[in-house]
This record gives C-alpha cells, sequence and structure tokens, in this order.
C-alpha cells in the first residue's frame, strides 16, 4: 500500500489479474462483436512467481473486501 501520488502497477497487490482481465475483455468483445450472445471467456496471466486465472463473462466484479494468505484486503 502506498499514497495514490506513488501509486505503480508494480506495487499493487495482485495487479496483473485487473489489468490482464480489462485487456482480455476489450480483445475478446471485438472478436465476437457481430455475435448476439458474447461466450464467456478465461484468462491466464503467468508471470514469474505466480500464475492467476480469471473470467469475465460480459460484466466486470468488483470486490470491495477479500482475503488473501490469511489477510483481510
Amino acid at each position: 500500500m502506498v499514497p495514490i501520488n506513488k501509486f505503480t502497477g508494480s506495487k499493487a497487490i495482485l495487479s496483473g489479474p485487473a489489468g490482464g482481465v480489462v485487456g482480455y475483455s476489450i480483445t475478446s468483445s471485438l472478436s465476437q462483436e457481430n455475435q448476439t450472445s458474447k461466450m464467456p471467456v478465461i484468462g491466464l496471466d503467468m508471470g514469474g512467481t505466480s500464475t492467476d486465472v480469471s473470467r469475465y463473462d460480459n460484466d466486470f466484479d468488483h470486490v470491495f473486501e477479500t482475503e488473501i494468505a490469511g489477510i483481510s484486503i
């Protein structure tokens, strides 16, 4: 956690999954724009220390509180 004026993506908790979902939601929507019902898509973000999986079903969920490794965020 850092002050907002010093925030960068590398200092965010699990910043990759959030950025990945936004990116693949846009690209998958563009590839399905002529379809009447858009299929949900699953994203895989594999980095040097972790792998995160996410699902996009044409809507974003906003999570205001969660628990990671026993710590409430």
